[in-house]
């Protein structure tokens, strides 16, 4: 599942849907499904933040996995942030400029998330196809 939240005060023509498009393309390229969110206890989910202001940019991208914490006053579902990057820079109105940095994020956190869940004969996530 993605997640996604834009605050654009520089009015790009950045859209959402092709934003979500993109991180789901990128996951399936790397042999995962996309799902619709589904809250509860181990759900997990990458969420991305883009802020736009005049003519710099900022973009969180964060993997995420919902949990229940037992606390001495109750019980809380939460979410927690289990890895997290993020790219800052001039974005001279380009939107292509800014896609290709969410794309720079995705290949990192793909690459780390397959080391991490990986069998002994997988491979790193490469973006461009080489082997």
């Amino acid at each position: 599942m993605v997640d996604l939240e834009i605050k654009n005060n520089a009015r790009l023509s950045l859209q959402k849907e092709k934003i979500k498009a993109q991180c789901e393309l990128r996951l399936r390229e790397a042999g995962l499904e996309p799902l619709e969110r589904i809250s509860g206890e181990g759900k997990e989910y990458l969420f991305v933040f883009f802020q736009i202001l005049e003519n710099t940019f900022s973009i969180d991208l964060q993997f995420k996995r919902d949990g229940v914490f037992h606390g001495a006053d109750g019980t809380y579902f939460m979410s927690a942030t289990t890895w997290g990057e993020g790219a800052f820079g001039r974005h001279n109105h380009k939107e292509a400029f800014l896609m290709n940095s969410l794309d720079g994020l995705l290949a990192s956190f793909l690459n780390e998330y397959l080391k991490a869940n990986a069998k002994e004969d997988e491979r790193t996530y490469d973006p461009v196809g080489h082997q």
